[in-house]
């Protein structure tokens, strides 16, 4: 086997900028917003949180019906967080044979946010996550759920769920694995075809 550079591509180009075609990677990722917020929010699918399923933005759409969509949003736009605004919404999930055949909450009114990505280059997709369920926990303790199979399957760790149900600080969760993140890029910068 032989791997061969692309003509062309640029490690630091955006999808849109290559021209070429969006092809639905996923029945449920039909757009490249949703791509771009998938690696944190697909972590919803671990919770009692829709994940947006059966709506127009899933992903990008996160409700319950014990949610308000309004206080969630104002909690979250406080962080500042880098490239993303929170927006409050309503929605109601309805299932479809050709994507979700029962999205959470099917048929009823969820509370939520929009997830509105305003910066794709500064946007951090699982910082941003982990803000989202770190202020879920604090506002609905007995509501929000996380099964912890699921969860600690799409997380590859159990350490993020251990975190956010002890209350740690989301930051202090992403420093908790920085010294693995630089060792592994150290070891991946050989074997790169695009700097």
């Amino acid at each position: 086997l032989h791997v061969v550079q692309m003509d062309g591509w640029e490690r630091s180009m955006l999808f849109d900028q290559t021209g070429l075609r969006w092809i639905n990677p996923s029945p449920s990722i039909r757009t490249l917003h949703t791509a771009v917020v998938y690696p944190g929010t697909c972590l919803l699918e671990g919770t009692s949180v829709s994940e947006g399923r059966g709506t127009d933005r899933p992903f990008e759409y996160l409700g319950a019906p014990w949610i308000s969509g309004g206080l969630l949003a104002k909690r979250l736009n406080v962080q500042r967080l880098p490239g993303v605004r929170f927006q409050a919404i309503r929605f109601v999930p309805r299932g479809s044979r050709l994507l979700t055949t029962e999205p959470k909450y099917e048929g009823q009114v969820c509370g939520g946010i929009f997830v509105r990505v305003t910066h794709r280059k500064r946007f951090e997709p699982v910082r941003t996550a982990l803000f989202i369920f770190s202020t879920l926990q604090e506002l609905y303790p007995q509501q929000f759920r996380i099964r912890s199979r699921r969860f600690d399957e799409l997380a590859g760790t159990r350490q993020i769920r251990k975190g956010i149900l002890d209350g740690t600080h989301p930051d202090r969760m992403i420093s908790s694995w920085q010294t693995s993140l630089h060792q592994f890029a150290a070891l991946r910068r050989r074997y790169l075809l695009y700097r």
